[in-house]
Order: C-alpha cells, then structure tokens, then sequence
C-alpha cells in the first residue's frame, strides 16, 4: 500500500512539473512574440 502511494505521487509530481514546463514554454513564446514585435517597430 505504501509503495502505490508513493508510486501515486511521483506520477502526480511528474504531471506537475510537466504542465509547469509546458505553461513556462507558451509563456515564454509569448514574450518572444512581443519583444520581436516591438524591436521591429523601433527599428
């Protein structure tokens, strides 16, 4: 039992860190976006 709580867990934490990641990424994308939109009015 206690093996299949830790098991639950780490699938739990892993899911976590993954949609982290993936938020991260598509925040990431977006400042990028933004930051090349910007540099390309100033210049």
């Amino acid at each position: 039992m206690r093996d299949l709580k830790f098991a639950a867990r780490m699938v739990f934490a892993l899911a976590a860190i993954v949609l982290i990641l993936g938020i991260a990424d598509k925040w990431d994308r977006a400042d990028d976006l933004r930051i090349r939109a910007a540099y390309s009015r100033g210049t």
